[in-house]
C-alpha cells in the first residue's frame, strides 16, 4: 500500500479503465501479482491489458478479480 501511495496510484481509484472500476483492493492485488512497475505503466498508458504476469494474466483481470473488497481496516 505504501507503493500505491508513493506513486500516486490511489488517484486512479474510482476511475473506470478497460471497463473495470479501479478499487483499492483491485489495485493492491494487481500490484502484488503483476508487479508495481507493470501496474504503473498500465495505468499511465490507460490500458490495463498491456501488462501480464508470468501466467499471462493481465492487470485488468486481477483488478476485476480482486476489486471491491473491504480494506478500511488496513493501513
Amino acid at each position: 500500500m505504501r507503493y500505491a501511495r508513493h506513486y500516486g496510484l490511489y488517484d486512479y481509484i474510482g476511475q473506470t479503465m478497460n471497463d473495470v472500476l479501479i478499487t483499492g483492493s483491485g489495485l493492491i492485488g494487481a500490484m502484488h501479482l503483476v508487479g508495481v512497475g507493470g501496474v504503473i505503466n498500465a495505468l499511465m498508458s490507460g490500458n490495463l491489458n498491456s501488462v501480464r504476469d508470468g501466467n499471462r494474466v493481465t492487470a485488468r483481470e486481477y483488478m476485476e478479480l480482486f476489486g471491491g473488497y473491504e480494506m478500511s481496516g488496513i493501513r
